[in-house]
């Protein structure tokens, strides 16, 4: 960080808080989000995966200057990898900021295609939750890979904390604008169906007096 980092890390902060409590599109803040952290601790790519709620699927939420690699999307794709496996066991948790050897970029750093990976191999992962609720994970890492401090680990655990509770908030107002279109189509199909019967009565109505009325008009026998 820099040469005062309590100012420069709250200066980001601030800024991070913001994106994400002003956010119409939550994909883009999210990938704003990782610049901003990029920006903080010098590791200049990152990744969020989250979990469809309704599917129960890892998918690529936000990405940024991810290695040429990366950007094939069948290397983005919901399969196995070591991050998103210790997460979906439990084994990663809100204050547990571990660093993994990238499996996605595994066949290429063996490889040595360093042109295709950028230098990258390990990443931190931070895992992302709302209270209890597991939502996704936060991968960052840099080539020229280093541990992180102390400092560091907390801004990422307020950062989790900002990042989760958007996530989830989207979530809940997308549920709600769901439910209201559902509760808006129950309403017009009401209506709808109350306008059918209503005709269908009157018709039925209309019918039974012209029946009458050509019973009246029938000559006698």
């Amino acid at each position: 960080m820099s040469a005062d980092p309590s100012r420069r890390e709250l200066r980001i902060l601030n800024a991070i808080a913001e994106e994400l409590n002003g956010a119409a599109e939550v994909p883009q803040a999210l990938e704003r989000t990782l610049r901003l952290v990029a920006d903080l601790l010098g590791l200049p790519t990152g990744w969020i995966w989250l979990i469809d709620p309704d599917t129960n699927a890892v998918y690529n939420a936000a990405s940024y200057n991810l290695p040429p690699y990366l950007q094939e999307p069948v290397r983005m794709s919901d399969r196995w990898c070591e991050c998103t496996d210790a997460f979906r066991a439990g084994n990663l948790k809100p204050k547990n900021v571990d660093v993994i050897e990238c499996s996605r970029l595994a066949p290429a750093v063996k490889n040595n295609a360093t042109e295709l990976t950028a230098g990258l191999r390990y990443h931190a992962t931070i895992p992302l939750y709302f209270q209890s609720k597991p939502l996704g994970i936060m991968n960052l890492t840099g080539p020229s890979w280093r541990k992180l401090t102390v400092p560091e680990l907390r801004v990422l655990a307020t950062i989790a904390f900002q990042v989760g509770a958007t996530i989830e908030r989207a979530r809940l107002t997308e549920d709600g604008a769901r439910l209201a279109r559902a509760e808006e189509r129950a309403r017009i199909a009401r209506e709808i169906h109350d306008t059918l019967a209503q005709s269908f009565t009157a018709i039925a109505l209309q019918l039974e007096g012209a029946l009458n009325d050509l019973a009246d008009e029938a000559p006698q026998a």
